[in-house]
This record gives structure tokens, C-alpha cells and sequence, in this order.
């Protein structure tokens, strides 16, 4: 199989070659037509002389001295002249053995009309025949004849082929050294490449901790090896993310499995009838492994319950759940009160959004003391549209905060509070998805400012 590298040489060569010859061919062709230009004004002018001559020796009737030096011309330059009167037949030549027999005769009847023209217009290499050169003999306004000139091509033809020769010498070196640089080029933009399958290659046994270093190669493949380098860091990290909960997993439900299993063995060991007590741990750490179970299973379906972005009223989203978490605020003698703007739209699913404000708002009422209240305050930040849940509780220690979207974390001292530990980590991941954020601030009440926020959608989008 031809390798990418040979194909891409091949690929350059073709279009340095094609490159050359389009350089080089209208070069070659105004080469050509310049040495034929070159002749033309020569034995024009030479016409034009004899033309001169021609009215002079008409009137005087001495035809046989031009004739004399015609042939002095021939013999001087190899070149036949004739002079034709207006019936196309010879009056004077350059020898007996000239003939107009080999001419075009429109070429003849062109001159014989006044018009100075010349045959053929461009001298090939490959021309044969004579080059002819014709001029009217104009005598009182009239045209009594033509001055015509016959000029072999041999030289002209050897001069054209010399320079194309040297033309073909130059190009051809110059297609020789840029085609030495080829390799080296298509090595230099493939580099890249290859580096590239390595490391490809490396991540599809396992090894992802592999990178691409590539420094050099065009900026495209290097920006694409980049962007390889990006996604790889993703995977790991969600590997990493991926091991880190299962280890979380494994700790948390052993615990209670634990717990458990030893009050299953109580509940064996007694005689006589169950404590009613005995059963009510059991169903306890039941129920803590649900509340694990279903945390979990809705942080593995982070990316189906985020659903499809739409354009969301983030204000009346507020509404809506303040108005559903009233009823459990009010049973704890705690006053759950919405303030801020009215209408502010963010790209998102509703779903996501809601499930995002309960679990905010369902641990901003459960960490209040009673007779407290917590705000969820709607705002615009800039390009952001943001949802503060601030709360009047222990608030959160800074080292902490950068803990508390991990699986399975709990502050100290709320260890033994009902809930899977999964809450904010779910808030986090469907925040994610829609380009928002969760942070974490200390409130001004003293307790703890839970901001969650998403690009805003500007006016001119909505």
C-alpha cells in the first residue's frame, strides 16, 4: 500500500510540475513570437528601402538597375526581393530563379492593395517554408506594385530552439531543486500525523495518559493535535471521576450493609418475638440505600434527564419552585420568599433547571433554623443569568466548598443527615451541560449564598 507520504510527494511534484509548465510554455511561446517581431521590423525596413527605390526607377524606367541591386542583397543576406506590378508579374528580382509560384497568392493580393502585412505571423520551431514580408510601391497616391521580401527561416527557427533550450535547462533545474525539497516538506507537514498515531494508538491499549508533543507541523494539524491532547485530558478525567465514585460507591453501601447485616444477626440471636425497634433500624438502612441507589442512579442519567436546551424563563422557573417548597419550609418554621427580576431567559431544559432548584433550595430549607427564611433572588450578571439561594444556616467553611459538589460528601458534623450525598454532585453535572456553573459564597446573613448560573440568552436572540 502507497504510503501518505509518497502520495503527498507525488501529489506536489505534479503540481510543481504543473506549476512550471504554465510558467513556462507562455514564456516559451513570447520567446518566439519576439524573434519574429525581431525579423519582421529588419526586413521591413529593408522593404520600406526597396519600396523608396522602386518609385524612383519606375519613373525613370531603369527596372534592370534594381534588379542589380536586389541581387546584390541576395548575395549580401541570402534574402530574395521581387518587385510585382499590379497584375502580379515580376518586373524585377533578385535572380532568374526566384518564383512567386510557392506563395500564397492572397498573400500577393494583400500587398498589391496598399496593405503592409507579413507571413507567417509567429516563427516556430517546427515552421517551414519562407517568412514574406510585403510593401505596396505607392506612386502619386497610387499603388503601381509591391516590394516583396523572402526570407529563409533556418536562423530564426535555431534561435528560437536555443533559447528554448536554455528555457527547458532553467526550468527543469528549478523543478530538480524544489523537488529535492518535497520529501523534506511532506515529512515536515505529515509529522504531526504520525506523532499523532502514536499516541492514538497508545489510548486504544489502555495508556491514556499519553499526550501528543508535537512542536512542529502546520499550525492546522498542530492546533487539531491540541484538540487530541483536550479530548484525551477529557476521557481521563472522567475515568478518574468514574473510579473515584466507585470507590465512593463501594465505602457508602458498605457501611450500611454493614450495619445491616449485624442487626440481622441481633434480630436471629433473640428469642421470642422482634423488638419492634430491631426492625425499625433495618428498614433504616433500607432506606439509606435507596435514598444511595436512586442518587445514583440519576447521576448515570445526568445526560438523558438533561434533555434537550430550549429557551427557559429562569424567573418563572424561580416561581414555580418556590411555590413547591413552600409547604415543606413552612413545616420547619422556615420562610422560603423569591426576589429579584421578573423575566430572564437562559438556554436550558426545564426538567434540568427544576431538578437543580430543588436540590439547592431542598438544602438551603434543610440546614435553616426555624424562624429563619431563605431568598431565592433572580438576577442578570452580565452576559450571565444567575439564581442565588441564600440561606441562614452554618454556612460553609472555604476549604470545604470546593469538596462539596464531590459524590458522597457531607460537611462535618452532617454526617448522619438523611440523603444520598449526591445532591449538589447532580446540581453540578446538570448545570454542566448547559455551560452554567455552582458556587459557593459566604451570605451576608450570615449563612451560605448558593449561586447557580447559565449564559444569558441576549434580547436580540429571544
Amino acid at each position: 500500500m502507497v504510503s501518505i507520504q509518497k502520495r503527498l510527494v507525488v501529489l506536489f511534484f505534479i503540481f510543481l510540475l504543473a506549476t512550471t509548465l504554465c510558467l513556462a510554455i507562455p514564456f516559451a511561446a513570447t520567446i518566439a513570437l519576439q524573434e519574429t517581431r525581431a525579423l519582421l521590423v529588419d526586413r521591413q525596413a529593408d522593404a520600406e528601402h526597396f519600396s523608396q527605390a522602386a518609385v524612383y526607377k519606375l519613373g525613370t524606367g531603369q527596372l534592370s538597375e534594381l534588379s542589380d541591386e536586389f541581387s546584390n542583397y541576395r548575395a549580401l543576406y541570402g534574402i530574395n526581393v521581387v518587385l510585382v506590378n499590379r497584375g502580379g508579374e515580376i518586373q524585377a528580382s533578385s535572380g532568374k530563379d526566384v518564383s512567386l509560384r510557392d506563395l500564397n497568392p492572397q498573400y500577393v493580393l494583400r500587398f498589391l492593395r496598399g496593405i503592409r502585412a507579413s507571413a507567417p505571423d509567429i516563427v516556430w520551431p517546427w515552421t517551414s517554408g519562407v517568412f514574406v514580408v510585403g510593401v505596396p510601391v505607392v506612386v502619386d497616391d497610387e499603388v503601381r506594385g509591391a516590394i516583396i521580401s523572402i526570407s529563409p527561416v533556418g536562423e530564426v527557427r535555431r534561435d528560437v530552439v536555443v533559447y528554448w533550450g536554455m528555457l527547458a535547462g532553467f526550468a527543469g533545474a528549478a523543478v530538480f531543486a524544489a523537488s529535492q525539497g518535497l520529501r523534506p516538506m511532506s515529512r515536515w507537514i505529515l509529522r504531526p500525523v504520525d506523532e499523532l498515531g502514536k499516541v492514538v494508538n497508545e489510548v486504544a491499549r489502555g495508556n491514556i495518559s499519553a499526550r501528543s508533543t508535537v512542536q512542529a507541523g502546520p499550525t492546522e494539524l498542530r492546533s487539531f493535535a491540541k484538540s487530541f491532547n483536550a479530548m484525551v485530558d477529557t476521557v481521563e478525567r472522567m475515568v478518574e471521576e468514574r473510579k473515584e465514585l466507585v470507590s465512593h460507591v463501594s465505602h457508602q453501601i458498605r457501611t450500611p450493609l454493614t450495619v445491616l447485616r449485624l442487626q440481622l444477626e441481633n434480630i436471629r440471636a433473640q428469642p421470642g418475638d422482634v423488638e419492634a425497634a430491631d426492625v425499625q433500624l433495618v428498614i433504616d438502612e433500607v432506606d439509606r440505600l435507596t435514598w444511595l441507589c436512586d442518587g445514583l442512579l440519576t447521576l448515570a442519567r445526568g445526560e438523558a434527564l438533561a434533555g434537550t436546551a430550549a429557551q427557559t424563563d429562569l424567573s418563572h422557573l424561580a416561581d414555580e419552585r418556590v411555590s413547591m417548597w413552600q409547604t415543606v419550609a413552612t413545616e420547619t418554621n422556615v420562610q422560603l420568599i423569591r426576589t429579584g427580576e421578573d423575566a430572564v431567559q437562559v438556554r436550558a431544559s426545564w426538567t434540568a433547571l427544576a431538578q437543580v432548584f430543588d436540590v439547592v433550595i431542598d438544602n438551603a430549607v434543610k440546614f435553616s433554623p426555624e424562624g429563619t427564611y431563605v431568598v431565592v433572588h433572580v438576577t442578570r450578571e452580565d452576559e450571565w443569568a444567575a439564581v442565588h439561594v441564600i440561606d441562614m444556616g452554618p454556612g460553609l467553611p472555604p476549604e470545604a466548598r470546593a469538596q462539596a459538589v464531590k459524590p458522597f460528601w457531607r460537611g462535618k458534623g452532617h454526617e448522619d443527615l438523611p440523603g444520598s450525598g449526591l445532591g449538589l454532585t447532580i446540581c453540578a453535572t446538570l448545570a454542566a451541560k448547559y455551560d452554567g456553573e455552582v458556587n459557593f459564597f459566604n451570605a451576608p446573613t450570615g449563612g451560605l449564598d448558593v449561586r447557580v448560573r447559565f449564559p444569558a440568552v441576549k434580547e436580540a436572540e429571544q
